[in-house]
């Protein structure tokens, strides 16, 4: 097996393992190295459980590679994915608000809604009898009005 098909491998794993993903992955020849920059960042940067596995796709990488590099990147880092060689999204990534409106934990409740980035909505219940909500959106932001 070569590494850009372990590459493939874990990564499918992780979109499936982690549905609201999206991994790009690309090979530089000249630095022999290989980057899968991972969206949104939000979840990249703070869910425990992805980092661990991150770990070990690391460790397992570098046991069957010893000589090629890897880096894991997301939103904000220096380095980026221009040509990918390889794009997979989980079934949930890039949800959109009117999915989101339309889902059973979404309604009839009024929700306190966070954009953590531009790709990330956190929608928060907030328990509340008789009134009513409305979401609007203006420049990226969404706000609630009641």
């Amino acid at each position: 097996m070569n590494a850009s098909k372990y590459l493939k491998g874990r990564i499918d794993f992780l979109v499936n393992k982690f549905s609201s993903i999206k991994c790009s992955y690309e090979y530089d020849r000249i630095e022999q190295a290989h980057i899968i920059e991972v969206l949104p960042g939000d979840l990249y940067n703070n869910e425990i459980e992805f980092n661990e596995i991150e770990g070990d796709i690391y460790c397992e990488f570098f046991a069957l590679f010893p000589y090629e590099g890897l880096f894991f990147i997301t939103q904000g880092s220096v380095a980026k994915v221009k040509t990918p060689i390889y794009i997979k999204a989980g079934a949930d990534y890039g949800k959109k608000m009117a999915d989101i409106e339309n889902s059973s934990i979404y309604n009839g409740l009024i929700h306190n809604i966070i954009m953590d980035d531009s790709t990330t909505l956190r929608i928060q219940p907030v328990i509340s009898i008789g009134v009513s909500a409305n979401l609007t959106a203006f420049d990226g932001n969404y706000g609630l009005a009641a």
